[in-house]
């Protein structure tokens, strides 16, 4: 499981596209493609049943993406403070279609177009029993306007070039990335069956300083072990006006300079949560013994035209939380907890203005 969640992440980062441009001749969408060593099936990692040009756009069908050629090793350390994953095995990207528009070549030379999408994706593991025991699939992703230095990431991939970092985060940005109907379903590394399901992914103006908006939709999670079982869904979570430099500062926490200046973008306004505005709606869970349901959560922040935030408002909300001691290995432990207290459920309420 752990290798068709990696090559999820890798499926998200390969929507990848740069600006818009004018219309190319046929001589720039040659050169564009043959730098994206696109030009010929299997002359880079991307292999590809058909192909179909109509002036900047081109359309290729039946794609396979042989992202197992990377490997990840979390061991090497990272001294760009990077995310690495450590993973055991490796898989490929299947789509009916990738997409591009605005293919064409900038004044520099370099290969760029304003926006990628693939259609139907299924992540192929290499390993067969793997491959037999999970499915992992994605209706579609899809990315506008990402900065050039993202487009040319992607350019390596695509080719033969060795596995490289994203660009650094003051270089990555775009103006919207989606993914729909995403599944997942099988055997989990240790044990039992799980299955995955979110209707969808929004996120809106990345940029170096802020995130417009991020939201995730309609998620439903289940697992059965064989001794224990659980569902948890969410209606939706979103999160707008995100506060990039600490958000980048947290993904580099174990970076020494980042590490001083998260302290420091905490400690400078203790008061500021990162955020303008955030909204929950439709949490629970319920499995191993616990019940937990959250039915809407919003936070909204108000600032000043100095970006200082001078008003929060966080309108009521209830949350409980049941436990059944015969239920399972987390209700054994909450359950006797509450009791000592004279409490057979929690029910918290709150607000602020």
């Amino acid at each position: 499981m752990k290798k068709i969640l990696l090559a999820s992440a890798a499926a998200l980062t390969l929507a990848a596209c740069g600006g818009d441009g004018p219309a190319a001749s046929p001589e720039d969408i040659n050169a564009a493609l043959t730098q994206l060593s696109l030009r010929d099936s299997g002359s880079g990692r991307v292999e590809f049943e058909d192909r179909s040009e109509s002036g900047n756009d081109v359309v290729f069908r039946n794609v396979m993406i042989r992202t197992s050629d990377f490997e990840a090793d979390a061991d090497e350390g990272d001294e760009d403070g990077m995310v690495e994953v450590d993973v055991d095995g490796s898989a490929d990207l299947k789509a009916e279609e990738m997409i591009f528009t605005g293919l064409n070549v900038d004044d520099a030379g370099m290969a760029n177009f304003s926006r990628m999408v693939m259609n139907a994706i299924e992540v192929v593991p290499t390993d067969e029993v793997e491959a037999e025991s999970a499915s992992f699939t994605i209706g579609q992703i899809a990315l506008d306007g990402p900065s050039a230095q993202l487009a040319a990431w992607l350019g390596g991939v695509f080719g033969h070039s060795e596995a490289a970092d994203l660009p650094d985060t003051e270089n990555m940005s775009f103006d919207g990335l989606s993914l729909t109907n995403l599944l997942v379903a099988g055997e989990d590394d240790d044990s039992g069956m799980i299955n995955l399901s979110v209707a969808s992914i929004e996120a809106e103006d990345y940029g170096p300083e802020t995130i417009g908006s991020f939201a995730v939709d309609g998620v439903s999670f289940a697992f059965d072990d064989g001794d224990e079982s659980g569902t948890f869904t969410l209606g939706k979570i979103s999160v707008g006006g995100v506060n990039s430099a600490l958000l980048n500062a947290l993904m580099n926490a174990e970076n020494e300079e980042a590490s001083a200046d998260l302290m420091s973008a905490i400690y400078g306004n203790p008061m500021d949560p990162g955020f303008d505005e955030f909204s929950l709606e439709n949490m629970s869970f319920n499995g191993v013994g616990l019940a937990v349901a959250l039915d809407d959560l919003s936070y909204d922040v108000t600032r000043n035209s100095d970006g200082v935030p001078t008003r929060f408002v966080m309108p009521e909300f209830t949350l409980t939380v049941d436990a059944d001691a015969e239920g399972g290995e987390a209700g054994a432990q909450v359950a006797p907890m509450l009791l000592m207290v004279g409490l057979e459920r929690i029910v918290l309420s709150g607000s602020s203005n």
